[in-house]
């Protein structure tokens, strides 16, 4: 089984939870904590502040984490409410190093008083709890790295659809632009052309939505060449595998999304 196999067989879910406030609170602030500790990481000398290369995994860190803070709110509207969510990947990693953060302060015999040690273990308590209590800890999507022609491929067909659409007499300019925004946020996480693609698979979780969307063309195209084709056709496999690997990264996407 080659890698492209592998991809599409690897099962991808997301846990449901409902967010209690308190954890609401402590998960924002993580996220935070996460915006700035990624700033702090981004190339500012050398080589590798003028590269794409060095941008991206900082890019990508960014995007997840304000995709979270979108999800769940930047600030509470008033009093905190529970929400209903689903969490993915960068939410149960900002949790668990708040987790961390509170249970290294929990030992600070020095600095901490008794109190403030007892408040930072409770809380630590708190967050391990909840993650304890959800059904499964999520998985990203992963989009690997022989698959990014065909992402590359998703993304360009629907680049012109995006310009068609805005061409309308009514249309919604600002769902053009962020569709638009999406497409390009997409293929700078998969290379615009195989000379500046990434090395290595990477984590499409913050773009779930979009490839759901950008994929349906392509799959259709695909299911009905599959069907068109006589079995001994020597383009049949490559198509059928093809097929087999943009339906697993859909797949995966949609479980995320419902």
């Amino acid at each position: 089984m080659d890698d492209l196999d592998a991809a599409a067989d690897e099962p991808t879910s997301r846990p449901a939870a409902i967010l209690p406030p308190q954890i609401t609170t402590l998960l924002r602030s993580a996220l935070y904590t996460e915006l700035q500790r990624t700033a702090e990481n981004a190339p500012t000398a050398g080589p590798e502040s003028s590269t794409r290369a060095g941008w991206m995994p900082v890019v990508g860190r960014l995007n997840a984490t304000v995709s979270a803070l979108e999800a769940i709110g930047w600030e509470a509207a008033g009093e905190q409410e529970p929400l209903v969510i689903t969490l993915d990947t960068t939410m149960i990693a900002a949790l668990e190093a708040e987790a961390d953060h509170w249970h290294w302060l929990s030992e600070q015999t020095r600095t901490e008083s008794a109190e403030g040690r007892a408040r930072a273990a409770q809380l630590v308590s708190m967050i391990e709890n909840f993650l304890a209590g959800l059904a499964e800890k999520p998985e990203p999507v992963m989009i690997p790295k022989e698959a990014f022609p065909l992402i590359r491929e998703c993304a360009n067909e629907a680049l012109p659809m995006v310009c068609e659409d805005i061409q309308e007499v009514e249309v919604d300019l600002w769902g053009c632009a962020r569709r638009l925004i999406a497409l390009k946020d997409l293929l700078d996480l998969v290379g615009w052309d195989e000379s500046e693609g990434p090395a290595d698979d990477v984590d499409a979780t913050a773009h779930a939505r979009t490839l759901t969307e950008v994929a349906a063309p392509l799959l259709e195209t695909l299911s009905q060449n599959v069907s068109e084709y006589q079995d001994d056709d020597p383009d049949k496999p490559k198509t059928e595998k093809e097929l087999r690997v943009l339906r697993a990264i859909d797949t995966a996407a949609r479980t995320i999304l419902s």
